[in-house]
């Protein structure tokens, strides 16, 4: 029994390798279902913790039916991860367009110090990405000054006011 399930193993491994490479190779079979079930990552990460924990209990247990019944609850938790994580990656829910919009408000810092009549630059943490922009300010501002963004001049510049720090703020953070 541990040859099969070693077996099983290296045939949801293979299964694994060859939709990475060519692609869902079920095609249309489980379209009926109309979701992602069956697909190649869902059967191959079910087949390859079947066999493999099912070979490492066989091999640590001796006994054949509790290593089936351990494999089996592993490659149904494992076949449930490979479908959350593939719906996850697909849906792209961490992939959000960066709106000009979405800038007012934000918090950042100085990185190339604001003269009283030009501009400098700073950094702002939006959508999880540092952005980089160009800003202007009613006044000067040094290189690490906390600022807020106030208002949007194109997608590249933005006009900043210093961030004021109270006592109440430093005591929160």
């Amino acid at each position: 029994m541990l040859t099969a399930f070693l077996v099983i193993g290296g045939v949801g491994l293979a299964l694994l390798v060859i939709s990475l490479i060519v692609g869902e190779v079920h095609g249309a079979l489980f379209d009926w279902i109309d979701n992602d079930l069956f697909s190649g990552a869902v059967v191959a990460a079910f087949l390859s913790a079947l066999g493999f924990v099912g070979a490492l209990v066989e091999g640590t247990s001796g006994n054949s039916t509790t290593a089936t019944v351990a494999g089996v609850g592993a490659g149904v938790g494992m076949g449930y991860a490979a479908r959350a994580l593939t719906r996850s990656l697909q849906s792209g829910e961490g992939d959000t367009t960066v709106r000009s919009d979405a800038l007012v408000g934000r918090q950042g810092h100085v990185v190339e110090a604001i003269p009283r009549d030009g501009m400098g630059m700073v950094s702002v943490r939006v959508a999880g990405h540092l952005t980089r922009l160009n800003a202007r300010c009613e006044q000067p501002l040094a290189t690490g000054t906390g600022i807020q963004v106030t208002s949007v001049l194109s997608p590249t510049a933005v006009v900043v006011r210093p961030l004021v720090i109270t006592p109440q703020d430093r005591v929160l953070s």
